[in-house]
């Protein structure tokens, strides 16, 4: 209890030592019972991985539902934080996504975020690319399991090396 030993907590819960201990291994049986599964290990030169990064941003850029279908996990969990909204499957996600036209036309430039595989997302703003969000997608088993999209990220893409504007059609060197 932050800090404290048994015969501490006891005192201050006004129990004994050894009800202390017993209600310690039992939270921690129930907190590795509730543990969520560890983020699988991604690998930035797989090629598997690459491949199926590369036929995400095709179909998102495609607004292509179908292959979104091919590269997510039925148990895909989606989320944009600041706000408190999540998505809780794949066909969760692919009736949000194929029901407005809020990304047609965005564009992602794959960027390394925290060692893994992550994503600049661009929005048309006229006839410019803006920076939009920086998305995080994690790959298990193969497909996309979870992809988190950080809204109001865009100020920070040049910490990232990304470029702050992107012409319509262009792909800046490796970044496909």
């Amino acid at each position: 209890m932050l800090g404290f030993d048994a015969a501490e907590t006891a005192d201050i819960l006004d129990t004994s030592v050894p009800a202390v201990n017993s209600a310690l291994q039992r939270a921690r049986a129930r907190l590795s019972a509730a543990a969520p599964e560890p983020l699988a290990q991604q690998s930035l030169a797989d090629p598997d991985q690459q491949r199926l990064l590369d036929d995400y941003v095709a179909a998102f850029e495609a607004h292509d539902v179908g292959g979104l279908k091919r590269v997510l996990r039925e148990d895909l969990r989606m989320s944009m934080p600041p706000f408190a909204w999540r998505l809780e499957s794949r066909e969760e996600f692919l009736a949000v996504f194929a029901a407005a036209d809020a990304c047609v036309g965005d564009r992602l430039l794959r960027v390394p975020i925290n060692g893994t595989a992550g994503f600049g997302q661009y929005r048309r703003e006229g006839d410019v690319l803006h920076p939009f969000a920086l998305v995080v997608p994690e790959i298990r088993d193969g497909a996309i399991a979870e992809i988190v999209t950080f809204l109001g990220t865009g100020d920070r893409f040049a910490e990232f090396g990304l470029p702050l504007r992107l012409e319509p059609g262009s792909v800046p060197p490796g970044r496909r």
